[in-house]
């Protein structure tokens, strides 16, 4: 996926926009969100909807949005962001605050 991340970053950088994402939703996308979505403990997820294969869609997009997304956010952006947290949002006003 990180090669289809690249590529898709790529063309919305240098056009802006990007017409279609269904090309980057192929076996080998799938295939990583799939291993990406059982518990790793052994333990089931509790039945609830989105299903287990609407969740292996969702993935892909996932990233594929995230690719798309993730460029155009400021530094100070932490609203459901890889890597980032209300908690380090907190932190950081208390920084702030503080000095």
């Amino acid at each position: 996926m990180e090669k289809e991340k690249a590529e898709i970053a790529s063309l919305v950088e240098k056009y802006g926009r990007i017409q279609s994402l269904i090309e980057y939703v192929n076996r080998d996308t799938l295939k990583e969100s799939y291993r990406k979505q059982p518990k790793g403990n052994g333990k089931m997820w509790g039945l609830g909807i989105p299903s287990f294969e609407d969740k292996v869609v969702q993935g892909v997009f996932k990233e594929i949005l995230e690719a798309i997304y993730e460029p155009k956010f400021k530094e100070f952006s932490f609203g459901f962001r890889p890597g980032r947290s209300c908690h380090e949002a907190i932190q950081r006003v208390n920084k702030h605050i503080r000095s």
